[in-house]
């Protein structure tokens, strides 16, 4: 048999025992050395270990044989953690009481910094004592513990003095761990040790006594542990007392008291649970796990042990029970009721705990809280709910359910109750008796025509409830009607903050048709919203522009625009009928005049060669780059390149002919073989031919006297102008076709106006300008119509008269397609006045058209010029300028002035008409009420309220078979025993990603809270009526915060519990804008805190925790926490009262929640080199 060598713990216990003796005895020699020679007192130096640590490895310490040690000690003892003697505090200086968003960054770099320095400095907490919280090693000691046990990096090393009066030795203290003004100093005795053994020997008694597993529950032998009765292992901490008021440690007659204790042994928990140390960024952990280990079912649960009956390790979605055993462990160690680990029994009578095991079992399972980030609250309450009910699911196989439906005819009640027992064929825990509900959800189709509604019972272990308006926003708008007569109108729209323009559009309509403007709604795309800033359009928005671009101090316009089918029927007519200049080009042909070989058409058509081989017939070389730049060049530009080479080809071809008759008379005395080389198609390696060789004189002739083109000097030459001008017409033909086809669905554009007083003064901006729809087919003068038809109501009647009979006597164009010939006929009364305002423009992508041939000069629209007095022409309709596409000259988004002359403004145009405006107001607006603070009752109300998914989040209609933006619904029909409520504060927007937190107050009962209008289903002894006892808060913004919480205590009063610190608290502060997880307590559920659990004799040893997973964090020394054998701490306030856990009231600063937001940055594992020097 092969024989495998195995550790013996018992040996290497002992080992270190030896070990640490002779240290110690070297510490002892070096103080006597340093009393007899004081130049040897400054090398001298003490270490402070914490007492948690040196209670448990005392008992090693004092072994005397193998025998004395036990075989886990290592497990037992765990490492040494320095830093819960550190005081990481500090004071609230002005600019972190209002933690603003903008402030967190600067805010949290401070508390970094200032952490960085108490943990360099190693400040231990002034009121700790010695030998009660700490003690002292020399440095032999100290070098051997903390190699072989291993230690959180931080050294708590002092200095020794010596005493000048007396001469003893004394170790120096900091001046910030004393209460006085001068630092502590801790006399070393003449023997040069301290007599640790007199205090261990009760610390270690009182603390913890060993149960060997597998002795029939004898006491291991470990020495200085007294245990008089082996059955009774740790006395319940001296707070909890028996019904005669006596300790529970103090006799107590057989009749009066308060547990039973023959059949086994029993303890009552604490006045206060522990408060929860910080291990790095766990705030949001400890908030709700305080918030949970003060939920009564829930704790009665576990501190009693009855849900180790119900651990269900086989369930798959669970964690195999080891999470229900750790977190029964956690409440056990925060209540102070003793707790079996690695078979050793310890009970905490502290004021803090520290939830290292607990927090590792959590990222064992659940990848997501794994490491140190921040973390949201309510989802690891969602989370650690869930792992709870599925240790703990008595279902050990689940069924496969569908979803049931709810039929036609069927009652609320029927598929309710079918719903309900048909989850708990699946789902059957404790957990879920007091935390699950159930809601009524109903799905609409939103499809014309569809009656498809889907109605299912859920079950629920939380409501996530809205909070009303603060995801909305008021937006106001001025709507201007289509038709001229009707006057625009004010309008306050609630919108939701993350909706896109659209969404306004949708809610402008319906308050139209409320009001009875419309009858049936406008198309979306017949709107267009606009920013108005100084008279002009300062910015367009598109149906799916956000609205966080409008700021509250705009002034937004929303213009309802001519339909979009009519304006891209009456566009379509331009691209169907040809003009004249495209009728004109097409009848030319491509092939006409052109007869060259087949390799010199390749080589032009290849890569569109031929536009740089026309360069060398052109003498300036930039009317090339002009004709074939898109943005320089125009269409008239090319036409009129065009036709120059036209005429200069037909002139070139007439010499080209005049040289072959002549050169056919000269040829003929010639003998047929001359004749046939110099007249015959057979060409040279050059692709000429014999009679394209020679140079034609009369083509140099004309050549020489064209101003645009040069070496023309062959027939091949003017074979090859002739391509290239068949490619020019086609690029004209093209372009033109392009440009009709352009703006075939129209164009919008903006109409401002000036009004120009003198001819001396500067013109000034007047009126609200307008968004207008044309088509591409409408002309300037076409565009005065329309103005005149826009402006009607603000142009007076009298001064319509005035100015139609100063035009003279003139017929009256009531139809716009009407034709209009000569300046006799002046239109309607209104058309006459817009035939006297000269008009400018800009184009909105700044193209210039200066330089240009165009019809229009500069940035002159239509014929008349600007002018100040009014005394100008009449635009006529078949001039040039007038005749002109405005869709061709602005662009979209450009922008049209009505330069009005001062005299005819101040005779024709009434500004005060033009800009009234009408207030809207509905029935419904009118019996709103502004209400000074929104409850938990709106949010709740608001959940239930029916609205429209998403797109992000649609629904399939089977029935339509598409998916659709359903309107969905909640109804409470089923209400919890304990209710838990998320006011959704942080607000995520699937389509603008965008997450914003709501800091409103929101007010909630903290009694009788009523919610019997709002659940559908209860009995009489179960009405939804409920009592808050604990508020999970959260402090800060998105970029940082803290958690802390809230829980009402048996007398009726409130604690507050910040990490480790625990205090009393007003009722006006648990309603805060902090609050974000409220915990509520049905009416009729029993509330009961003097109750004995069972002490872990009698109860089932815990399975051991599994092997940690490869990658597991590991603390400072590398090793795994689960060597640490407690949660217990004393860091924080230590319990020096009787009956309570030392609280303070009197000072506001001392339960500020941003006091402790500096434990929100990552403590665990650093070390001196972690941070930089500080300056």
């Amino acid at each position: 048999m092969v024989e495998f060598a195995v550790s013996d713990n018992r040996a290497d216990g002992l080992a270190i025992t030896e070990a640490f003796r002779q240290a110690s005895d070297d510490d002892v020699r070096n103080a006597m050395n340093a009393m007899s020679n004081p130049t040897d007192v400054d090398s001298l130096k003490f270490y402070i270990i914490p007492s948690s640590w040196f209670v448990k490895a005392w008992r090693l310490f004092g072994a005397r044989s193998e025998d004395d040690v036990d075989e886990n000690w290592r497990e037992s003892i765990g490492s040494i953690q320095n830093i819960e003697l550190l005081n990481i505090e500090h004071e609230v200086t002005s600019d972190e009481e209002d933690p603003a968003e903008d402030q967190q960054k600067k805010m949290f770099e401070k508390l970094h910094l200032r952490m960085a320095k108490n943990l360099q400095e190693g400040k231990i907490m002034s009121e700790l004592e010695h030998t009660k919280d700490y003690f002292f090693l020399g440095a032999s000691a100290w070098l051997l513990v903390k190699e072989k046990f291993g230690f959180d990096g931080l050294e708590l090393e002092r200095p020794c003095v010596t005493n000048a009066a007396n001469g003893s030795l004394e170790i120096q203290l900091k001046l910030e761990e004393s209460n006085g003004t001068t630092p502590k100093l801790i006399t070393i005795p003449p023997s040069g040790r301290f007599a640790y053994e007199k205090v261990m020997s009760s610390k270690v008694s009182n603390t913890v006594a060993i149960i060997s597993e597998g002795t029939n529950g004898n006491a291991s032998r470990m020495p200085n542990v007294t245990t008089s009765n082996p059955g009774a292992i740790i006395p319940f901490n001296s707070t909890s007392k028996s019904k005669n008021g006596k300790s529970a440690n103090e006799p107590e007659d057989s009749n009066d008291q308060d547990m039973e204790t023959d059949s086994q042994p029993m303890a009552g928990r604490k006045r206060h649970a522990s408060g929860l140390g910080n291990i790095g960024n766990t705030c949001f952990m400890n908030s709700t796990l305080q918030c949970l280990a003060h939920t009564e079912p829930l704790l009665h649960y576990f501190l009693s042990g009855e849900y180790q009956a119900d651990l269900n390790k086989d369930n798959p979605l669970g964690t195999g029970g080891e999470l229900a055993s750790e977190f029964a462990n956690l409440v056990r160690e925060m209540w102070g009721i003793p707790i079996r680990r690695h078979g050793v029994v310890t009970s905490s009578s502290l004021s803090a705990v520290y939830p290292r095991q607990f927090k590792q079992c959590v990222g064992r399972h659940a990848e997501q809280f794994m490491g140190y980030d921040q973390h949201d609250s309510q989802e690891f309450a969602t989370y650690l709910l869930d792992a709870l009910h599925e240790d703990t699911n008595r279902v050990t196989k689940k069924p496969y359910i569908e979803k049931p439906e709810k039929v036609k005819d069927e009652s609320d009640d029927d598929a309710a109750n079918k719903a309900w027992e048909l989850h708990l064929k699946r789902e059957d825990s404790r957990v879920l008796e007091n935390f699950m509900g159930q809601v009524k959800s109903r799905l609409e189709c939103c499809t014309a025509n569809c009656d498809r509604v889907s109605t299912t019972f859920d079950p629920f272990m939380y409501l996530s409830v809205p909070i009303p308006g603060e995801t909305d926003r008021q937006l106001k708008i001025t709507f201007v009607p289509l038709e001229p007569n009707e006057k625009p109108r004010n309008f306050e729209l609630t919108v939701p903050k993350t909706a896109a323009m659209g969404k306004v559009f949708s809610m402008l309509n319906d308050e139209l048709i409320a009001l009875g403007v419309r009858s049936d709604p406008i198309p979306l795309h017949d709107f267009v919203a606009v920013d108005v800033w100084s008279h002009e359009i300062f910015s367009w928005y598109q149906l799916d522009s956000d609205l966080d671009r409008i700021r509250e101090t705009d002034t937004t316009f929303i213009f309802e625009l001519d339909p979009q089918n009519e304006i891209s029927i009456e566009s379509k007519k331009r691209s169907d009928a040809p003009d004249d200049v495209e009728k004109s080009l097409s009848k030319v042909s491509d092939r006409s005049r052109v007869n060259l070989d087949v390799e010199t058409l390749t080589s032009l058509n290849k890569n569109d060669h031929w536009q740089s081989e026309i360069e060398k017939y052109v003498k300036v070389s930039h009317t090339v780059y002009i004709l074939f730049n898109e943005k320089r060049g125009t269409v008239e530009d090319r036409l009129h390149f065009y036709n120059k080479l036209k005429i200069f080809l037909e002139q070139c071809q007439k010499e080209v002919e005049d040289h072959e008759e002549s050169s056919a008379k000269t040829d003929a005395v010639k003998d047929d073989d001359e004749m046939k080389d110099e007249g015959g198609n057979d060409g040279d390696g050059d692709g000429k031919t014999a009679a394209d060789a020679g140079e034609i004189q009369g083509l140099i002739d004309r050549t020489d006297a064209s101003p645009t083109f040069t070496n023309v000097k062959t027939q091949r030459d003017v074979e090859i102008l002739g391509f290239c001008a068949n490619k020019i017409r086609q690029l004209i033909l093209k372009l033109i076709t392009d440009k009709k086809n352009l703006y075939s669905d129209g164009i919008t554009i903006q109409i401002s106006m000036r009004k120009h007083k003198t001819a001396y003064s500067s013109s000034t901006k007047l009126a609200t300008p307008i968004a207008l729809r044309i088509p591409s087919t409408m002309t300037v003068y076409g565009l005065r119509k329309e103005l005149a038809k826009r402006l009607s109501r603000s142009l007076q009647s009298d001064l319509k008269d005035r100015a139609n009979n100063s035009a003279g006597s003139a017929d009256t164009l009531e139809d716009k397609s009407r034709p209009m010939n000569g300046d006799h006929v002046f239109g309607s009364p209104e058309l006459s006045i817009m035939r006297q305002v000269p008009l400018s423009f800009d184009r909105k992508d700044g193209t210039s058209y200066g330089g240009t041939r165009t019809t229009y000069n500069s940035k002159q629209l239509g014929m008349l010029e600007k002018t100040h007095d009014g005394e100008g022409t009449m635009a006529d309709p078949n001039d040039d300028a007038e005749m002109a596409y405005v869709a061709d000259i602005l662009g979209p988004l450009g922008n049209v002035t009505l330069e009005w002359p001062g005299d005819l403004c101040d005779r024709c145009f009434d500004e005060v008409e033009y800009e009234n405006v009408e207030e809207s107001t509905t029935e419904e607006d009118g019996k709103k009420e502004e209400k000074a603070v929104t409850n938990v009752l709106d949010c709740i109300e608001k959940y239930c309220q029916m609205e429209q998914l998403e797109e992000t989040e649609m629904w399939y209609c089977n029935q339509c078979q598409q998916h659709v933006r359903a309107w969905k619904q909640f109804h409470l029909y089923r209400a919890p025993p304990i209710l838990i409520i998320h006011l959704k504060r942080f607000h995520y927007s699937a389509r603008t990603h965008r997450r914003d937190k709501i800091t409103s107050f929101i007010d909630f009962p903290l009694r009788g809270l009523d919610l019997t209008k709002l659940v559908s289903s209860y009995t009489e002894e179960g009405k939804p009526i409920y009592d808050c006892y604990g508020v999970s808060n959260h402090y800060g913004g998105l970029g940082g915060g803290h958690y802390t919480a809230h829980i009402l205590d048996e007398d009726g009063s409130w604690n507050y519990y910040d990490d480790t610190r625990m205090t009393k608290a007003e009722e006006k502060e648990v309603l805060s804008e902090a609050a974000y997880v409220l915990y509520y307590r049905r009416q009729d559920v029993p509330f009961e805190r003097n109750v004995a659990f069972p002490t872990p004799e009698a109860i089932p040893p815990l399975p051991p925790a599994p092997a940690a997973i490869e990658g597991e964090p590991t603390n400072a020394m590398g090793n795994d926490e689960s060597d640490l054998s407690s949660n217990v701490s004393t860091f924080g306030v230590v319990a020096d009262d009787e009956d309570d856990m030392a609280v303070d009231g009197d000072s506001k600063a001392d339960s500020s929640p941003v006091e402790s937001m500096d434990a929100e940055i990552d403590i665990a594992g650093f070390t001196n080199e972690d941070f930089p020097p500080l300056q």
